[in-house]
């Protein structure tokens, strides 16, 4: 499998970390990593068994930025002053709100990859949109988990969404959790949360692979009574602005995002 035979990464953070364990995985060189970050970063690139660099290596493949978007053009700068960049190295960014144009400008071909930070465990669902092509990006995209090309800069945006509806997922269920423990159950009923929401999506996706079309507020009506528990749940839920709220998330994601 034909792999960059030299990665910088530019910023180590959380993002930067998940996307290094990632290619580690996947058979990438640890000598082949190179690690541009400030020194607080220092612990985990050592634990990672890498090392850290104090310039920018003359050439590299594929340059993965995972500073955050609002020092990205400020560092750059600093750390490269204008150079120019030999062979026209790939930049993946993993940064919202930098966009492609953007990228260009710095004289590398621009990348963008939008991932969760479950890519740390080879599970990562996300969308990668560029105008150029690597012989190595399709293994690269491979050692983060399962990645689609975006058709547009909207489809990048709105996939960002659901990326981070995966991240937000585990704090889901904690919440219904502590909303348990608060109202006295044990701790191995608040434990079925996850099964209970697994089972509940997995029939969701078999009933609509039979039945193309289907709303799932029809399976809701179809399980709960007017005076049952669900119904009472419900009507809390709208009460307290419960689709309003949701809109507004994912309306603030997007925007994050673009």
């Amino acid at each position: 499998m034909t792999r960059p035979n030299s990665v910088l990464f530019f910023g180590f953070g959380k993002m930067g970390q998940a996307l290094a364990a990632g290619l580690l995985r996947g058979g990438q060189p640890p000598t082949s990593l190179h690690i541009l970050t400030r020194a607080s970063n220092r612990a985990a690139i050592a634990a990672m068994g890498l090392a850290p660099v104090e310039e920018p290596p003359a050439h590299a493949d594929l340059i993965i930025s995972a500073v955050k978007p609002g020092v990205f053009h400020g560092v750059w700068a600093e750390r490269f002053g204008g150079r120019p960049l030999e062979n026209r190295p790939l930049l993946l960014s993993a940064m919202a709100r930098v966009s492609l144009s953007e990228l260009t400008a710095t004289g590398a071909a621009p990348a963008r990859v939008m991932t969760t930070l479950a890519c740390a465990f080879g599970q990562g669902v996300g969308v990668w949109d560029t105008s150029e092509e690597r012989p190595w990006l399709a293994s690269v995209l491979a050692a983060w988990g399962a990645h689609r090309r975006a058709a547009s800069e909207r489809d990048f945006a709105d996939a960002t969404v659901l990326s981070s509806l995966y991240g937000l997922t585990p704090e889901l269920v904690y919440a219904l959790e502590t909303a348990l423990n608060h109202n006295g159950a044990s701790r191995s009923m608040q434990e079925l949360v996850v099964p209970v929401l697994l089972a509940a999506l997995a029939d969701l996706e078999r009933r609509r692979a039979h039945e193309p079309g289907l709303h799932p507020l029809s399976i809701t009506d179809a399980v709960s009574s007017p005076g049952g528990t669900t119904a009472a749940m419900r009507q809390t839920l709208y009460e307290a602005g419960f689709y309003a709220t949701l809109a507004r998330a994912v309306e603030a994601a997007s925007a994050r995002a673009r």
